[in-house]
């Protein structure tokens, strides 16, 4: 895998389909030397998302 110009990487697709990452999935990244490691970022619960009762 390399870095493009523009400093991206292309995730292959069987991995994207395995951690469900799709267009404008948002992630987080850590760097943890030598390594950066990423995950989907968890959706917080805010009052919108919780049904009124």
């Amino acid at each position: 895998m390399k870095i493009n110009t523009e400093g991206q990487i292309a995730i292959p697709l069987d991995i994207q389909d395995q951690l469900g990452l799709f267009p404008n999935t948002e992630i987080q990244l850590e760097v943890t030397n030598p390594r950066l490691r990423f995950a989907k970022k968890q959706r917080s619960l805010t009052s919108a998302s919780i049904p009124a009762s």
